[in-house]
């Protein structure tokens, strides 16, 4: 059966737009490692993260540049699964030293994100427990690797809250930081993430807020 499409005023057939994506996206965070070649031919082998995933497919994003159509091996790191990808396009614009990019699995049949973690959020700090008095007489333990204050080796690992605003839509969201994400911030000027109002993958820059004024 043949495909009908519109006759546009010049006489030309205008056939329907066909959607190439197979499978639908989640948003999901994995360690990954490219082994590839950039715009200017030279090999690379670079550790980065997806954005999302589907069964066929994934949102990356590198340092390097590439070009659509060429072929890329990529390692998911969290099951030591790997296989050979095909770039499609750069997805968006690029963020600082990032770019972004989508590339299609040629295995059909080979889900490499498949028994997969996403990377683990910062762990929840251990409250110090109730310190017991020491019997009379009994000397104090002051050995090197225990802290007098269990709670200050702890601080720096605590997650933290910044307002970010959305560079694409203007959407404010507050959102906890970690001290890895914080080092991102100071050199980016802002931290990338996927946007659930507009849907694109973006910077967001942080946001000054103000406090209540006294009266």
């Amino acid at each position: 059966m043949a495909l009908q499409g519109n006759v546009g005023e010049t006489g030309k057939i205008r056939m329907p737009k066909i959607n190439r994506r197979r499978s639908p996206r989640r948003a999901l965070e994995l360690a990954i490692r490219v082994f590839g070649t950039d715009f200017q031919g030279k090999d690379f082998v670079e550790d980065s993260t997806t954005l999302e995933v589907s069964p066929h497919g994934a949102k990356i994003r590198l340092t390097r540049q590439l070009i659509p159509e060429q072929e890329i091996r990529v390692l998911c790191q969290d099951n030591n699964r790997e296989g050979l990808f095909r770039v499609v396009r750069q997805v968006g614009e690029p963020v600082g030293e990032f770019s972004f990019w989508g590339v299609e699995c040629l295995n059909p049949s080979e889900n490499i994100w498949e028994g997969a973690l996403p990377r683990p959020g910062p762990k929840p700090v251990p409250k110090p427990g109730p310190q017991l008095d020491r019997a009379p007489g009994r000397p104090v333990d002051r050995t090197p690797s225990q802290s007098l204050d269990p709670g200050l080796g702890s601080k720096a690992k605590t997650p933290v809250q910044f307002m970010l605003r959305c560079s694409q839509c203007g959407m404010r969201e507050l959102v906890d930081v970690d001290e890895t994400q914080i080092q991102t911030m100071r050199k980016l000027k802002g931290l990338v993430r996927g946007c659930p109002a507009c849907g694109a993958t973006v910077l967001w820059k942080g946001v000054a807020v103000k406090g209540p004024r006294s009266v």
